[in-house]
């Protein structure tokens, strides 16, 4: 990740530190294992809900403007025996970031878009004393 913006980084650093530097095998293929969730507390968020969900009809969609996040969030789909498919985008990080709190309501029309008939629930994840919760204030900011 030579360089990076410190923000770049920054935001990779809290949302999960294998975004930064994953573990690796011989192969260099990322290691798959329970500290895939237990490293990072937007994982363990993110777990826990999956877990109650798929015992649900309920479907999910998770939006990231982090590609290596996708990486990470597909390998726990697979540890965890989830049924997933993601779509993603050619954009670098800075076409990508937009620091708008519209975006969350772009998300959820995004969802209606692609066929979707039932309500839609947005669940923004923003750790805090990190640079997520120092971009949302920001955000909020801009907004009002």
């Amino acid at each position: 990740m030579r360089g990076c913006s410190a923000v770049f980084l920054l935001l990779h650093a809290c949302t999960h530190p294998y975004l930064l530097d994953a573990p690796q095998d011989a192969n260099a293929e990322l290691i798959i294992n329970e500290e895939l969730i237990t490293n990072s507390g937007q994982f363990i968020l993110l777990d826990k809900m999956l877990v109650k969900l798929s015992k649900t009809n309920y479907k999910v969609l998770i939006f990231s403007i982090l590609m290596t996040f996708l990486d990470v969030l597909e390998a726990i789909c697979e540890h965890q025996n989830y049924d997933y498919i993601i779509f993603d985008g050619n954009k670098n990080f800075e076409e990508r970031i937009d620091a708008n709190p519209m975006i969350d309501i772009q998300e959820q029309d995004r969802a209606y878009c692609i066929g979707q008939t039932k309500l839609v629930v947005v669940y923004r994840f923003i750790v805090r004393n990190t640079i997520d919760e120092h971009v949302s204030r920001e955000e909020s900011i801009r907004f009002d």
